[in-house]
This record gives C-alpha cells, structure tokens and sequence, in this order.
C-alpha cells in the first residue's frame, strides 16, 4: 500500500510531483517482487501531470498499471465489484508464484486498505482478521466506517 507514486504538498496544500519520489517509491514496490500497482485514485483528484508522471516511470520500472478508481472514503462500486472478481484467478495464480500485489491511492490508507483487505480476504481471512493484518503494517488503513462495514458484509 502506498500513496500516489511521487506525490507531496506543498506548504500552500496544493499537489506537487517529485519524479525522484515517484521513481523511488515505484523502484521500492518492484523491489519487494510487484510487478503490477492497482491505481485506486479517481482521475479529478489529482492534476493529470501526476498520471504522466506515474505512468512514464512505470513504464521504465517495468510495473504494469491497472485502474480500478474508488471515490476517496468509499467502497467499490458494483461494476468494479464484478470486474475485480472476474480478475481473481489472475490474482490468486500471481500470488500462488510468489509475487506480490501493490495498491495506491492518494494518502495509502483508506482505498488501498480496503483494497488490501479484500485480497487476503479471497485468500481466506474473515474481514476482522485482514483489517487486523492491515493495520498492523499501517494503523490509518481502512479509514472509514462505510469501508469497515463494506469488508464485513463482503462476500468472497
């Protein structure tokens, strides 16, 4: 789990780019064995020189984006719902090889967390002990009661 890729605020609140930090943070994730990073931000949230940025030093790192935007605080909505159980024997043959699964959203907390938690729920976790997982490598994660919620009455 982690923030957008190069993303920092400036003193005034606005959004700026570091392409050091972008690359670090993409070089780190492929480090520990990612080969793809799932984009939870919706494209309004952030200026598009953000997804430039991302989506050059990916490229060059050599991570496959996928976007799956969730409005920030929120839950999957039904269609992504459908498209990421459609996607899971993807997913669950990345993870029987040994790999790894990398989430991003705007702080790597709220949609990534919830995102997280509903991997390892597929992988066999009831939703208390994924969050528990979770939020033990970042207490912030799953930042809303809506998404707490949303992790219990998943079906998997």
């Amino acid at each position: 789990m982690t923030g957008f890729p190069g993303l920092e605020t400036s003193v005034d609140g606005s959004a700026v780019f570091t392409p050091e930090m972008c690359r670090e943070t993409l070089e780190g994730l492929y480090a520990e064995g990612a080969r793809g990073l799932v984009v939870l931000v919706e494209r309004d949230e952030l200026p598009e020189e953000g997804f430039t940025l991302l989506e050059a030093t990916a490229a060059e790192v050599g991570l496959t984006l996928t976007y799956h935007p969730i409005v920030d605080y929120a839950t999957p909505s039904e269609v992504l719902a459908h498209t990421w159980a459609a996607q899971r024997p993807t997913r669950e043959a990345l993870l029987r090889q040994g790999g790894t699964m990398a989430f991003s959203c705007q702080y790597g907390a709220g949609r990534s967390g919830l995102m997280a938690c509903w991997t390892l729920m597929e992988g066999g976790l009831t939703a208390d002990e994924a969050i528990a997982k979770v939020r033990q490598q970042f207490p912030d994660a799953v930042e809303s009661a809506e998404q707490e919620a949303w992790l219990k009455a998943c079906k998997t």
